[in-house]
């Protein structure tokens, strides 16, 4: 097995640890929220506080073993290239909790059903399974994407990486003007307090996904907004 070989078995091993930390820290959060009796909170304070520190050392190790597969000379080949010779920036990057990846797939695949959705499809999604990408990939995502589609719900908003590797950056690049951030909401969740409250939220009428009398309906108004601004950047791309 080759030193390159060894790296990503090993950045796969690490993935899948931080990946389940990072549920079993979302889980304890949630409990800790909705629990009323002193003695229990502070039994789940203790266990949160050691989740969390093993989390922290999985996603330092995950740091370190990126570094080191990055600093190997690449045996890939190389990305799709634009005419001038760059790599095509991604269009769209979609930012969600491990719980929320099934709403996910089901607003991708609502977008590519659209008309023109075909001229979508390069971009459109995350390199690889969500949760399971390396977070030096993801960051470069982040930073190139045209659209920012967060999906916002109790879930997104108690994982904090996902807050401050993803959101907050995001917010950044709203701010600066480079994209379009489109925050959707699939669940109640405290979006009031966060950043995000200042931007124009999907569907347009505040609802959560998750409790319309019809949640097709607003996952179909939330696909069809996202594909007439994904298709808008196209055409100014032309």
């Amino acid at each position: 097995m080759s030193k390159r070989d060894r790296l990503q078995q090993k950045l796969q091993e690490a993935s899948e640890r931080w990946q389940r930390l990072s549920i079993r820290v979302g889980k304890l959060r949630l409990a800790r929220e909705t629990e009323t009796r002193i003695e229990e909170r502070l039994r789940l304070d203790l266990l949160l506080d050691q989740e969390d520190a093993a989390r922290t050392a999985a996603g330092r190790e995950l740091d370190t073993l990126e570094a080191e597969l990055a600093s190997l000379p690449s045996a890939s080949a190389p990305a799709q290239a634009t005419p001038g010779g760059s790599p095509a920036p991604p269009l769209l990057f979609w930012s969600a909790a491990l719980a929320d990846e099934p709403l996910r797939v089901a607003l991708v695949h609502r977008v590519l059903a659209l008309p023109g959705g075909n001229r979508l499809q390069q971009g459109i999604e995350r390199a690889a399974s969500l949760g399971t990408e390396p977070r030096r990939q993801v960051r470069e995502q982040l930073a190139l994407a045209r659209i920012i589609v967060l999906l916002v719900s109790a879930d997104y908003l108690a994982d904090d990486i996902l807050y401050q590797d993803e959101l907050l950056p995001a917010i950044e690049r709203h701010d600066s003007g480079s994209a379009i951030v489109v925050p959707v909401l699939l669940g109640p969740c405290l979006f009031a307090e966060t950043p995000l409250s200042r931007l124009q939220v999907l569907p347009q009428s505040g609802i959560p996904i998750s409790v319309w009398p019809e949640p097709e309906l607003a996952l179909q108004e939330v696909a069809q907004r996202i594909h007439e601004v994904a298709l808008g950047i196209l055409e100014k791309q032309r």
